[in-house]
């Protein structure tokens, strides 16, 4: 549990969120959840530096949330090439597919990312930045 303001004796802004996923969580292992739906797309790039490489991790991840919770899953490989465009693509297809009131949708990313000071917003990619 995250410690609470310093400033203050009110809650971390977090609590609240922490509390409804614990909740959330719970359901999923008990087999039962408030979603019509939950479905998992899980990211990684086509070539990357990690060892061992990501591809890797989102099986385990792909595994866990498959196998554990009953979520939906589904993979994207980011292309080297013309991965900017890929990628957004994938994320819109993924939500026009799966959007909906009562549903859970979850994007995992396994890769390496930073802020982009004078894009003023983080940076995936596929190797570390020197």
């Amino acid at each position: 549990m995250l410690p609470k303001s310093s400033e203050s004796n009110t809650e971390h802004p977090d609590d609240e969120l922490r509390a409804t996923l614990q909740h959330e969580l719970m359901g999923a292992f008990l087999g039962r959840s408030e979603y019509d739906r939950a479905s998992v797309l899980t990211l990684y790039w086509e070539e990357d530096d990690f060892e061992p490489p990501c591809k890797t991790e989102v099986e385990i991840v792909n595994e866990l949330f498959r196998n554990d919770f009953r979520y939906e899953t589904e993979t994207f490989v980011i292309p080297s090439e013309n991965s900017y465009n890929m990628l957004e693509l994938a994320l819109v297809d993924f939500k026009c597919r799966n959007d909906g009131p009562n549903n859970l949708l979850i994007v995992y990313y396994c890769g390496h990312g930073d802020e982009s000071v004078d894009l003023h917003r983080a940076v995936w990619s596929a190797y570390v930045s020197l």
